[in-house]
């Protein structure tokens, strides 16, 4: 790596992007550039004069340049101060994008500092962008506390400013991925103040807004076609998340807040790539009912038992599933069932209303009598339901001892 310098000889600063690089652009000295009234703090180079860079770049009252062509593009953000050209005015916090190909005369009446890319940009991307990050609207992240804000975004290149709040932490639990192509995780925790805005790309970051349940509407060869995720329930409950695909590409999933992910579902990028959703195998509990005098009476009660405590279960026509849970699987041994460990895919029912109000989707012509329901002064407290006789079962508070002789403890 050779020092700064006003050469324009070939340079290599910073320029393997393979490498992590800490600077501290506070201890830095600014270099003139040949353009006078112009200095930069040079942060990577590859290249002369014309090269593949990343700067700080300070403009003094009255600077200029000439007209020029980039022709791999250029982004700048202002940090302070305005820089003008022919097509406008750019105050703090404005975010550039010159595509390939574009040209300008920058200049700053009252002086300026950038923070500018040169170079990097794809020649197919050829999107102008001009944006206002104080007045944008920022996206929540993938953790409390941390919020980003899209930039730019061209096939799987993808510019971002993020913002951490002090004291947030983005640890492994946040992230799905899997695999030797996972990213290793960040971690603010050691910074208990804000930490600035980064202009950041994550060159291999498919991002997805986008979900359609079980496919919905999808001819079977693109399925066919679509790579596929594995996510445990875990995940799948958030609508923020990073995971990795089939193919090893990373992506950011910012679905709408409350947006569950089942599995068969089909998750689409902004470039319109599909990724379907697989539950992914995780320890749960199975629960049936005994084999020596067991009845499937018996998971009803237990699936009011465990309703009645909140807990998330996956029914199944001659078991239950739930998380594993040492003190439930106590209490249904107790209630003469048979709970085993195993590690399958788990889909729990979403609640009554997850569906969002719709009708049953069944035709049917018969009619429904109505039921009265206990009244109280003068409205419904309740659904009255058709009573029937049950036979005994066995379970905590009966009174009185089974007498069945073996244990459950399958």
């Amino acid at each position: 790596m050779r020092p700064p310098n006003n050469s324009s000889d070939a340079m290599q600063l910073n320029a393997d992007t393979s490498l992590r690089v800490v600077l501290s652009t506070a201890d830095m000295p600014w270099v003139d550039s040949p353009q006078p009234g112009v200095r930069r703090k040079l942060l990577a180079r590859d290249g002369g004069e014309v090269a593949r860079a990343t700067s700080l770049v300070a403009y003094a009252p009255g600077a200029s340049f000439a007209s020029h062509h980039h022709d791999l593009g250029e982004e700048i953000l202002v940090l302070e101060g305005h820089l003008q050209d022919e097509h406008g005015v750019y105050g703090p916090g404005t975010y550039l994008q010159n595509p390939p190909g574009s040209s300008h005369a920058p200049r700053s009446d009252s002086g300026c500092l950038l923070f500018v890319k040169l170079r990097h940009l794809a020649p197919t991307d050829t999107e102008r962008v001009v944006l206002d990050t104080r007045t944008a609207l920022w996206r929540p992240g993938l953790v409390e506390g941390l919020t980003v804000l899209p930039l730019s975004s061209h096939g799987t290149a993808h510019a971002a400013l993020v913002r951490w709040a002090p004291q947030t932490h983005f640890s492994a639990r946040t992230s799905a991925s899997t695999g030797p192509s996972a990213p290793q995780a960040a971690r603010s925790s050691s910074r208990p103040a804000t930490c600035a805005q980064i202009l950041h790309n994550i060159d291999h970051m498919l991002t997805v807004h986008k979900i359609l349940p079980q496919g919905q509407g999808l001819a079977p060869v693109l399925l066919k076609r679509a790579t596929t995720i594995e996510l445990d329930w875990d995940v799948r409950q958030k609508s923020r998340f990073d995971a990795t695909d089939s193919q090893g590409r990373h992506l950011g999933v910012f679905l709408p807040r409350g947006t569950v992910v089942r599995g068969g579902d089909v998750l689409v990028t902004e470039a319109g790539d599909m990724v379907r959703v697989l539950a992914a195998p995780q320890p749960v509990l199975v629960i049936t009912p005994c084999a020596e005098h067991g009845s499937p009476f018996d998971l009803v009660r237990a699936a009011y038992h465990l309703g009645n405590r909140h807990v998330q279960i996956e029914l199944r026509p001659d078991r239950l599933q739930i998380e594993p849970d040492h003190v439930l699987a106590d209490m249904l041994r107790a209630m003469h069932l048979t709970v085993r460990e195993a590690t399958e895919a788990f889909e729990p029912e979403g609640g009554a209303y997850a569906a969002g109000g719709h009708g049953h989707g069944h035709a049917h012509d018969h009619a429904h009598d109505p039921a009265t329901a206990p009244v109280s002064r003068g409205k419904p407290i309740g659904i009255a339901i058709k009573s029937e006789a049950a036979p005994h079962v066995h379970g905590p508070g009966c009174g009185h001892d089974h007498g069945d002789g073996h244990s459950h403890k399958h």
